[in-house]
């Protein structure tokens, strides 16, 4: 059996593909958008995506990020994380400035914000579920 992983070499011969990715992502009239890759197991659909990033990142001013939205229990907290990845590729990535900085953390408040309320709900439903802190539970068997 192959290996399945990834690469950003063109063993695949899509270099048209890779050509046709990047025009999308350069036409700002279509903005925004969302472009789906489709394919059969193995047919090389993380490899296309790893090329096209190669080749956009080599733009200045572009930045790429990877995200798996499946690592994550539910819409909410991916949502977040994908936030929270968003603004870590651009602060990492890019000079910015002062306003840009200054709006950059109020981003990452909001973020924050999220996570936290998500975690106060999470631990009231709890509460509620359990008829509160400290109660006993015993289990006979």
């Amino acid at each position: 059996m192959w290996k399945d992983s990834e690469t950003d070499l063109d063993f695949l011969d899509f270099d048209y593909l890779i050509g046709i990715l990047d025009e999308l992502i350069k036409d700002e009239s279509l903005l925004p958008s969302s472009i789906g890759v489709y394919g059969d197991w193995g047919s090389g659909k993380s490899s296309l995506i790893r090329m096209s990033m190669k080749r956009a990142e080599q733009r200045k001013g572009t930045a790429c990020l990877i995200f798996n939205g499946w690592l994550f229990e539910g819409y909410e907290d991916a949502k977040t994380a994908l936030m929270g990845s968003i603004l870590d590729t651009i602060q990492d990535n890019q000079t910015l400035t002062d306003k840009a900085e200054k709006s950059l953390a109020i981003l990452y408040k909001s973020v924050d914000k999220f996570k936290l309320a998500k975690k106060g709900l999470r631990i009231g439903l709890d509460m509620a579920l359990t008829g509160g802190v400290g109660k006993d539970i015993s289990y006979n068997y």
